[in-house]
């Protein structure tokens, strides 16, 4: 199995590099009033008529642009950071999910493991939730409204970070699911 390890490596520094434990979900006041601004930003419509290529946005974007972006929550076997609203989102026009490869039976179809590791980095966003102090929220986002590996979304939001590096976060301003 390919992991893309740049955004693996991403991974790794958003959930540990918290200076406070991760909440138990639904154990905690932050984690309720966490859920309720992830689902202002899924009741917020994402503009239809905006939509960017994920590989072009990173190519041209600059922190602080708004950006609405389309896509599969997909790209490696864990696409949702642990105890907070982010997930890895992928472009589908370019990457196969194994969901879609007939007779596969892989049972992580969103990890993209049949895709060349740079073309997933290349293909994917990390999208997060922030609060007012810019904060991913301590909340996980996977299963508010159904939302799950595979699930298409359409989101707007602004660039938190410089993505010539190769890497684009997105902090979720709104919301679509497809």
């Amino acid at each position: 199995m390919k992991t893309p390890y740049p955004t693996l490596l991403l991974f790794c520094f958003l959930t540990a590099c918290s200076q406070d434990p991760l909440p138990e979900p639904g154990n905690s006041a932050v984690d309720s009033q966490d859920t309720v601004k992830i689902e202002a930003v899924l009741n917020t419509p994402s503009p239809l008529d905006e939509v960017e290529n994920i590989a072009e946005a990173k190519a041209t974007a600059k922190k602080g642009d708004t950006l609405t972006l389309q896509g599969k929550i997909m790209g490696s076997p864990h696409p949702f950071v642990g105890g907070r609203a982010a997930f890895t989102m992928g472009d589908p026009e370019v990457l196969i999910s194994c969901d879609l490869m007939e007779g596969d039976t892989c049972e992580t179809p969103w990890d993209n493991c049949c895709d060349d590791p740079k073309l997933i980095q290349a293909q994917t966003v990390l999208v997060q939730i922030v609060d007012d102090q810019g904060i991913v929220l301590r909340a996980p986002i996977k299963g508010v409204q159904g939302i799950a590996e595979l699930s298409e979304l359409r989101v707007t939001g602004i660039v938190e970070s410089d993505p010539s590096n190769g890497v684009l976060i997105l902090n979720a301003t709104a919301m679509d699911i497809l």
